[in-house]
């Protein structure tokens, strides 16, 4: 199909155009995919290596490690319900000098 062809097409016809091709191309993807994934364990294995050592924990996407959860250090004199763990910005309700808002820990 030109791009003279695709001009002259309505918008709902354009869209609807999109969504077969949406459609197809994830239909694609999952054919190709595995094809890939198996030439590229092949050059690793020919070069000594295992493809997880390229994508990390047998290919998970994240790399970084699992975020901590804080505990407060501080609580809200007014309203002990609030705290806070002392990163990021500070609440208007911290006052530097004032130690009855540490939480003991």
């Amino acid at each position: 199909m030109t791009a003279s062809e695709l001009r002259s097409m309505s918008y709902p016809q354009l869209m609807k155009l999109r969504g077969n091709l949406d459609s197809i191309l994830q239909e694609k993807r999952a054919e190709v995919k595995p094809k890939i994934k198996q030439q590229l364990a092949k050059v690793a294995q020919e070069n000594g290596f295992s493809l997880e050592e390229f994508l990390g924990h047998k290919g998970h996407k994240s790399h970084s490690s699992p975020k901590k959860v804080l505990s407060p250090r501080f609580r809200n004199p007014d309203d002990p319900s609030i705290t806070w763990t002392g990163r990021g910005r500070a609440p208007r309700w911290y006052r530097k000098d004032d130690p009855s808002m540490r939480i003991a820990g």
